[in-house]
């Protein structure tokens, strides 16, 4: 009987009984629909229909008679399909859709024709804002300045304006100077000024040759609740071998470049240039970082921050960097021989090539690139080795071995390193985001913790990866990290204190009261030292506005202090018990952590879908809307959701040099090579 069912994929509609070429078609989606929904039906692919039209571009997955999930028809996203949560979200998923029909270029392109039918009619061409477009299209996609001297380049320019002269190199060259010192400056005043407090991090790019970049980067909430993580410099490391020197010679801006050194003096240069030692709360580092640099800072610290105890910056190791070093350094000789045979078994002839090559174009990963880490070049080819064998089961029959099929153990050696690569890859994506604030950091961490103990009593593991170090480094760096990361938790109004209370309990039975008293007491001592300065500014804020100008300039600070002092024993812990004991804050289908997650039994088809927390819920938008209500406790949150896990730009989560430093090896001099970089990183 032939079942007929619509899916999408690239944009392209087909049923079944249409479908020829198979990649037209994500298995993921295909696999998951028919099995699941067919399942529950009888296998006759019906359904009750819904009444929203909103399902029509969603395929509908049931368990149990029951719409557990939806899978989105044009980019393949699985989201929340319960009757209790309704449809909205999927109304906001498909205003957002990179791969719905009209978020495409000529859809872009159609629609703004349609909605502004007079824009030919009122253009005028603006020599100078063209050229400034064009500086910024080049500092934005890291071109070479010489692009303007491209005959091909002009050519396509004369093409779409005739009318537009083609400027020198040398223009382009001022021209991103003047952009850059603009946005220094405005970066310069915004930092200063910032509501909140600053955190600084340092993080390694390495390059082809010897010498290596360290990437200062700085991290805070601004007036407005919006995330900030801006670049602001690059200073050389130096070489890691003696002996290289003699190469870097060759290259006199290498040469005078390194001569400004990685020395605690240059760092703290870069601190006072951007007059963020006032406002420094933390430092987060790819590396140790130097006693004297920290204890430089301190010194100038004025104690306007209450983040700060007793004037110490809060240090924290990059998460990212301490997962990437889980894995160590080799991988086993299981895995080594399962990634040759698995592939050599999926690429033994045309049939498999070609569903190989469709199960790679289907992978919800980062692709990997020249640069990727072993880990990750080693965890991604086994998440494709385990979604084809899901997929194609049966290819034997219809397709005549070239390759002997690798055996059972090898396929289950695949699974074992996946399962503890998973949560590791979804924890770097989250804490690498830029948007993402540092109460996300807690589950997914948390899922590793619990993914690498049920791990250690797994059979024959020892020869897939070494469990014990990897617990053993992970626990020294949960120690580090926990107590921030649990604040962090407290200040998420869906969670609060009780979330965190819950999870050790569960995983530390009756010592779990020691790590329950220490977040209590943090947040408690928190909420201390803030309310006082939250308070007295509230006074000043009163009295100056209450007051006639010549009594408030004599106001004295004994009567200043007598009034707070009058204030603070009214309640003190008011604002903090309001809101630890009031209700949670709940989303439009009721989800909190691990409601949302992808089924276990799913995880080698969804990649980063896995442990996908709700992407809808904006706590820093929460905040601002109600910071007159919690004053004090938005106060912190402004610091403490600023706190950076990661030293580690994004973009280079996975591998071991940032593409971008790679600017540092070209014509440019390191200095504009430096500028060009970061001012990337403040108009993006």
């Amino acid at each position: 009987m032939s079942r007929k069912r619509t899916f999408a994929s690239n944009n392209t509609k087909a049923t079944m009984n249409e479908i020829q070429d198979e990649s037209a078609v994500d298995p993921v989606i295909l696999i998951n629909s028919l099995s699941i929904d067919d399942a529950n039906n009888g296998g006759t692919g019906k359904r009750r229909k819904s009444k929203s039209k909103v399902w029509e571009d969603f395929i509908p997955v049931s368990s149990g008679g029951k719409i557990q999930s939806a899978i989105c028809k044009h980019c393949g996203k699985r989201l929340s399909g319960r009757s209790s949560g309704g449809t909205s979200h999927l109304g906001r998923h498909l205003k957002i859709c990179p791969g719905r029909p009209g978020k495409t270029m000529e859809g872009q392109k159609n629609s703004s024709s349609q909605t502004n039918p007079s824009v030919m009619e009122n253009w005028e061409f603006d020599q100078e804002k063209s050229v400034e477009d064009l500086t910024s299209l080049i500092i934005s996609n890291l071109c070479p300045f010489s692009i303007v001297k491209s005959t091909s380049f002009m050519q396509f320019v004369a093409s779409i304006n005739p009318t537009f002269n083609m400027v020198s190199q040398a223009t382009i060259e001022e021209k991103f100077i003047a952009i850059f010192y603009k946005e220094k400056l405005k970066l310069k005043e915004k930092v200063t000024n910032a509501s909140g407090g600053v955190f600084l991090s340092v993080g390694i790019w390495g390059l082809v040759f010897s010498p290596t970049v360290r990437c200062f980067t700085v991290h805070f909430i601004d007036e407005n609740w919006k995330m900030n993580r801006r670049i602001i410099s690059y200073r050389c490391a130096g070489t890691e071998n003696d002996e290289d020197h003699y190469y870097i010679s060759m290259f006199p801006d290498w040469q005078s470049f390194c001569n400004l050194g990685d020395s605690d003096k240059t760092k703290l240069q870069i601190v006072k240039d951007w007059g963020i030692q006032q406002n420094l709360l933390g430092v987060t580092s790819q590396v140790p970082v130097d006693n004297g640099f920290i204890s430089g800072i301190e010194a100038s610290l004025s104690g306007s921050k209450y983040l700060l105890s007793k004037f110490k910056l809060l240090t924290v190791p990059c998460f990212v960097d301490a997962l990437d070093r889980l894995f160590g350094f080799e991988t086993k000789k299981i895995i080594q021989e399962t990634s040759r045979s698995y592939f050599c078994y999926m690429t033994g002839s045309s049939v498999r090539k070609q569903k190989y090559n469709q199960i790679i174009s289907s992978m919800h990963l980062k692709h990997p690139s020249f640069g990727s880490k072993q880990w990750y070049l080693t965890f991604y080819l086994l998440e494709v080795i385990l979604k084809f064998c899901k997929a194609f089961p049966d290819i034997d029959i219809t397709d005549p071995l070239r390759y002997n099929k690798p055996t059972y153990d090898q396929l289950e050696a695949a699974e074992a390193f996946c399962k503890i690569g998973r949560p590791i890859y979804h924890a770097i994506k989250v804490i690498c985001s830029h948007h993402n604030a540092s109460n996300t950091y807690f589950d997914p961490l948390w899922r590793l913790r619990i993914v690498l103990q049920e791990s250690s009593n797994k059979p024959n593991i020892k020869e897939v990866h070494d469990v014990k170090n990897m617990n053993r480094d992970f626990k020294k760096h949960w120690d580090k990290w926990y107590l921030w990361l649990s604040v962090a938790v407290v200040l998420d109004p869906r969670h609060k204190i009780r979330f965190v209370e819950l999870r050790f309990l569960q995983a530390f039975g009756t010592s779990a009261k020691m790590y329950i008293s220490e977040v209590r007491g943090k947040i408690c001592e928190l909420f201390t030292s803030y309310s006082c300065h939250t308070r007295q500014k509230s006074i000043l804020a009163r009295t100056n506005s209450e007051l006639p100008r010549e009594v408030s300039d004599s106001y004295s600070l004994r009567d200043t202090n007598q009034n707070y002092n009058e204030l603070s024993g009214q309640g003190k812990f008011k604002e903090l018990n309001d809101y630890l004991g009031g209700e949670l804050h709940l989303q439009n289908h009721g989800e909190c952590f691990g409601e949302t997650f992808a089924p276990a039994n799913d995880a080698a088809f969804h990649g980063e879908q896995v442990y996908r927390q709700n992407d809808d819920f904006d706590i820093l938008k929460w905040w601002k809307d109600n910071e007159s209500t919690y004053p004090t406790l938005a106060a912190i949150a402004r610091d403490v959701l600023a706190i950076p896990g990661s030293a580690v730009p994004s973009e280079a989560a996975f591998d071991d040099a940032d593409e971008r430093a790679r600017l540092f090896e070209t014509e440019l001099s390191l200095q504009t090579a430096e500028a060009l970089i970061c001012t990337q990183s403040w108009i993006s």
